[in-house]
């Protein structure tokens, strides 16, 4: 009788966990999880910022906003990805991308350290790319990108 009941118990186990594995990408949850489509993360034509995030500026004074960034990859090494953050057609900051964590961080030379992930919702098309700062280093606390060209 022991063993009926902890075998059905690990099985429980097995369900339970399988589960809650799958809560992440489950559509009925209301987003998916595309941080691993480096593809989409580096498409040709950016990401811009969205009318509702609050850019980090550089430069003396009030310096110049972030308003679109580019995620350029290694063709040798695709696990090296690099940033640029822009104004127009300037770039004013740039860093790399560290994949090794559970989050890829995105470290910014004046920027600071953003935990970076993209996102949509089963009922839209359109990715959602968050910036969330890492640490202290970080000089805003999150920043919302939306692909560039309206993709």
């Amino acid at each position: 009788m022991k063993t009926k009941a902890f075998c059905a118990l690990i099985a429980l186990s097995v369900l339970v966990l399988i589960g809650c594995t799958a809560c992440d990408n489950d559509p009925t949850s209301g987003s998916i999880d595309l941080t691993e489509d480096r593809l989409l993360l580096c498409n040709p034509a950016g990401w811009d910022i969205q009318e509702h995030s609050d850019a980090y500026a550089v430069g003396p004074g009030e310096g110049v906003s972030v308003d679109h960034l580019m995620f350029i990859a290694n063709t040798e090494n695709p696990d090296i990805v690099a940033c640029q953050a822009n104004n127009g057609a300037n770039v004013i900051d740039g860093g790399f991308i560290d994949f090794t964590g559970d989050i890829p961080i995105v470290t910014l030379s004046q920027g600071g350290a953003y935990r970076l992930k993209i996102t949509t919702n089963p009922d839209e098309s359109n990715p959602v790319l968050s910036l969330k700062a890492a640490d202290s280093t970080a000089l805003v606390d999150e920043m919302y990108f939306s692909l560039g060209g309206g993709a």
